[in-house]
């Protein structure tokens, strides 16, 4: 299955852009395809629970998350050189980020590919892969590309 629907998972970390630069290649090499950016931000409307580590989104925060999800977009179109290649974006609202991109990846009925950085800041300093990463390759429906930031 040669993807056409390539899934950025981005949060502007250095492994993410990593990812955005591969993917961007990739779709280059695949010629007609679509790359969609997504970044996750906390709901807007989840409700505060006491002693609980989530918070809603506020609107600095929303606005902060389109701006850096817009300057991705202009990365990855500036590294794209193939004009079959269509660009877009999503900011997806979602209590887990995991949860959030593979919703999103699957929203369309197909899911082509994910892709993803390593970011590795998780509990246990010894892991390879982040813990959103490591739950998104256990549970897409779809292939997941984990791309490790350059050294």
């Amino acid at each position: 299955m040669v993807p056409n629907r390539i899934l950025v998972a981005t949060d502007g970390s250095p492994s993410a852009r990593s990812a955005e630069m591969f993917a961007a290649s990739l779709a280059d090499k695949l010629g007609e395809s679509e790359l969609v950016l997504a970044k996750v931000v906390p709901p807007r409307d989840m409700p505060l629970v006491k002693g609980a580590a989530l918070y809603p989104s506020t609107p600095d925060e929303v606005a902060a998350a389109d701006e850096a999800l817009s300057e991705a977009v202009a990365r990855v179109k500036a590294a794209v050189t193939n004009p079959a290649v269509k660009v877009d974006s999503v900011l997806i609202e979602a209590y887990s980020a995991a949860n959030g991109i593979i919703e999103e990846a699957h929203s369309k009925g197909t899911c082509s590919l994910i892709v993803m950085g390593s970011r590795g800041h998780g509990g246990f300093a010894s892991l390879v892969l982040g813990s959103v990463s490591t739950q998104v390759l256990h549970h897409a429906h779809c292939p997941v590309l984990i791309v490790r930031a350059e050294d």
